[in-house]
């Protein structure tokens, strides 16, 4: 099977990932060729397109390859997209999965996340401090207001904790720690060294999810029929999250073997169960409990942080993952 993988974004970061899981692929009656370029050229003897990227022409291409499988690289809304313009789309997470579903099309849920080398993992000097960690957008560290950091400076009645934060900090700016008084923070300059330096090394994940969505009682009542017809009550959910949520910031956490708590989305709980490898909070409490029995324990750190792994190497490493995409590829064409 000969597999052309095309994009009009090279540079993108979940292009990269693409570009670098399909090069891995240990299966060798699948090729790939890749184009990167501003406009797709004509290659012979293709069996499936793989299209990644914005604004591209469906119209073109379908013109160009009438007869080939088209399918879609991790899908953003697009008003462009019609059902006849592609055949499967390979998505990052449940929720995009979800959100795609209406297209009636096979949807492949594919995460992109780097692969760890641990033989890269540096030594640290031992630090009686817990550390708990974040790698990921800054945007999170700013939704973790107040609800997350509310759990922390709690947290840090408690235990003797320090907040590590991995993130773009030249491209972005440095976040925001006065709303963590006496909270110890590290701002680390994301890199993919800076994983193996420190995020290797930090004792919780956490992972923030959810967009802040301000809950009030007039804002239920809003959202709500006027007569609550289905029995709506101001203490029920309310939750907002993107469609391209994913957990692909959970997995660099699982090769490391490090217990996480992650904001209550459909990836998440699908990835952690009913607390079984880390835990799923929402309210600040849920959070602060959370954190609390993690910090507390170092043997029940220990035990999640391994079954995350085992979740990992069974159902979303690489060789996995790619196993079981080669085996919807051939069912696609």
């Amino acid at each position: 099977m000969k597999i052309l993988a095309y994009t009009n974004s090279p540079k993108s970061a979940a292009w990269i990932f693409y570009k670098k899981r399909f090069l891995n692929f240990k299966n060798k009656n699948i090729k790939f060729i890749f184009i990167e370029k501003s406009n797709i050229v004509f290659v012979k003897n293709i069996n499936i397109i793989l299209l990644f990227g914005f604004n591209l022409n469906y119209d073109q291409i379908k013109i160009m390859y009438p007869n080939i499988k088209i399918g879609l690289l991790d899908p953003r809304f697009n008003k462009r997209y019609k059902p006849c313009s592609f055949d499967f789309l390979v998505t990052q997470g449940i929720e995009s999965s979800l959100f795609f579903a209406n297209y009636n099309k096979p949807i492949f849920n594919y995460p992109i996340f780097p692969k760890m080398d641990l033989s890269k993992v540096t030594t640290l000097k031992q630090n009686k401090k817990i550390i708990i960690g974040y790698h990921g957008n800054k945007v999170h560290l700013n939704a973790m207001k107040n609800r997350i950091t509310d759990a922390l400076l709690k947290l840090n009645q408690h235990f003797d904790i320090e907040l590590w934060l991995m993130y773009d900090k030249k491209g972005l700016g440095k976040y925001d720690d006065n709303n963590l008084p006496n909270l110890k923070v590290k701002h680390i300059q994301y890199s993919e060294n800076n994983y193996y330096k420190y995020i290797s090394h930090v004792d919780i994940g956490i992972i923030p999810q959810l967009i802040p969505v301000k809950k009030n009682p007039l804002l239920m009542r809003f959202l709500g029929t006027f007569f609550s017809s289905f029995n709506e009550k101001s203490e029920d959910f309310l939750l907002r999250f993107k469609e391209t949520t994913n957990n692909g910031r959970a997995f660099i956490f699982a090769q490391f073997k490090i217990p996480i708590v992650a904001d209550i989305t459909p990836s998440s709980c699908a990835l952690i169960g009913d607390d079984e490898c880390g835990f799923i909070a929402y309210s600040s409490e849920s959070w602060f409990h959370a954190l609390y029995l993690l910090c507390n324990s170092p043997t029940l750190r220990n035990n999640l942080g391994r079954k995350l792994w085992l979740r990992y190497i069974k159902n979303y490493s690489e060789e996995i993952l790619n196993e079981n995409f080669a085996i919807f590829l051939n069912k696609s064409i």
